[in-house]
Formats: structure tokens, C-alpha cells, sequence
């Protein structure tokens, strides 16, 4: 409503004719006695929260972030936003930073980057932390892009020196 500077007197009956049939009558019922156009935007806003929402407990974010593994195909860098957006409703609170450290390198796949990540003495962030596994990603990705040059020019030659051995010619 802002965005397009439509007037505080029109943002409620814009809103109920945008929201669609369905939702109108939902809102309608949860309204009740009151009409919806009756209601301010932040009562309707509040009301339309509370109906559609449904919070989860903090133990079940709290089981669906211990839990997080990062996937195969899953880069770094995603592995760390998902883990930043599971733990964001678990009212961690001052031991956020410590849990993020450790369910990120906890939760690595195991290999070179997280071999990386766990030899390092300490880092004092989670961005440090992050940092340093990217390096090692992009370098794995380096050795793996190079390693596939290297064996598709084998096998061209083991292929030329084939087709040029005696009696292996068609013509």
C-alpha cells in the first residue's frame, strides 16, 4: 500500500477486495460481530495472523535445527543460510552465535571442507567459520574442474594413439 501511496482511507477496502473470496469470508467469521471493514488494518492484520499462522513449539524448531544435515547438493553457502532460518524461531537468545558455530560445522558433510573447518584452532564467528569453508569449497571445486581436464586429455590421447597403432585404422 505504501509502495504504490494509495491513501490510509482506501488500504481497507483495497485489501479486502485483493485478499480474494475465500479469505474475505474467513476474515468475515473471525470478525464477527464486527464487519472487516469496521476493523483497523493492523487489527485486521493481527487477526489474519493469528488464523493462518500457526506457531510451532520451540522444541520442534529446536528438533528440526539439531537435526539439519547439509545435503550433497547443497553448497556451503546454502547449508549456512538454512541453518541461519531454522534456528530463527528457537529463542536461542544469547547462545545463538555458540549453537550456529557448532551445528554448521557439526552438520558439514564429512569430508575435506569440514576436515578443514575442524582443524582450526578457534574462530571467534560463525562468519569466520564460514569463510574458511568457502575457501575450501572453491578450492575442492578447483582440483575437481582441473582433475576433469586432465583426464578427458588422457583419454584423448589413449584414444589418437589407438586409432595410430598398426593395423586399429579404418579407412
Amino acid at each position: 500500500m505504501e509502495a504504490n501511496s494509495i491513501p490510509a482511507a482506501k488500504v481497507i477496502p483495497i485489501l479486502l477486495v485483493v485478499i480474494g473470496k475465500e479469505t474475505f469470508k474467513i476474515l468475515r467469521n473471525i470478525c464477527v460481530p464486527v464487519l472487516p471493514k469496521e476493523k483497523t488494518y493492523s487489527q485486521l492484520c493481527e487477526l489474519s495472523t493469528q488464523y493462518f499462522i500457526k506457531p510451532k513449539a520451540t522444541f520442534e524448531e529446536l528438533i528440526e535445527l539439531y537435526n539439519a544435515t547439509q545435503t550433497t547438493n547443497e553448497s556451503v553457502n546454502e547449508w549456512y543460510v538454512r541453518i541461519k532460518s531454522l534456528a530463527s524461531n528457537c529463542n536461542l537468545g544469547v547462545n545463538l552465535n555458540i549453537i550456529l558455530q557448532d551445528k554448521f560445522v557439526c552438520g558439514l558433510l564429512c569430508g575435506p571442507i569440514q576436515d578443514r573447518v575442524c582443524g582450526e584452532d578457534k574462530c571467534e564467528t560463525l562468519l569466520e567459520l564460514l569463510q574458511i569453508a568457502l575457501k575450501k569449497e572453491a578450492a575442492s571445486i578447483r582440483v575437481t574442474a582441473v582433475n576433469r581436464v586432465t583426464e578427458t586429455k588422457v583419454s584423448l590421447v589413449g584414444q589418437i594413439e589407438t586409432w595410430g597403432s598398426p593395423g586399429k585404422r579404418s579407412i
